[in-house]
């Protein structure tokens, strides 16, 4: 694709928000099992879709929902990846801590995984 010329910010936002449509693949939620970040996806999808949350926070929801340590550093980690991914949205700071948001409508769940 070839862009020439002056475009509006407006006709720029449209067409990223296009070409995301072609070109993210949404992962999918594993239904059961699966790894720490496929357990840490579904957890977040199920105890923060209209919420915004820190790794902290995250974290704590892990090790209380499958009673298993994480690290902080790990879940931080996962978080970011999960962002790069657009399944995540960062939403600011809360203090040094990056704030994260679900993107519910991103996320498919799978029974088959």
């Amino acid at each position: 694709m070839i862009l020439e010329g002056r475009w509006p910010l407006e006709k720029v936002r449209g067409l990223v928000d296009l070409l995301e449509l072609y070109v993210r693949e949404t992962p999918p939620v594993p239904a059961g099992g699966g790894s720490k970040l496929d357990r840490l996806l579904r957890l977040l999808v199920n105890r923060f879709p209209h919420r915004v949350f820190t790794s902290e926070d995250a974290a704590a929801a892990y090790e209380e929902e499958y009673r298993e340590p994480i690290t902080r550093s790990t879940v931080a980690t996962y978080l970011r990846r999960l962002a790069d991914r657009g399944v995540l949205v960062e939403v600011g700071r809360r203090g040094r801590a990056i704030c994260y948001r679900v993107l519910v409508d991103r996320v498919v769940v799978s029974a088959t995984l």
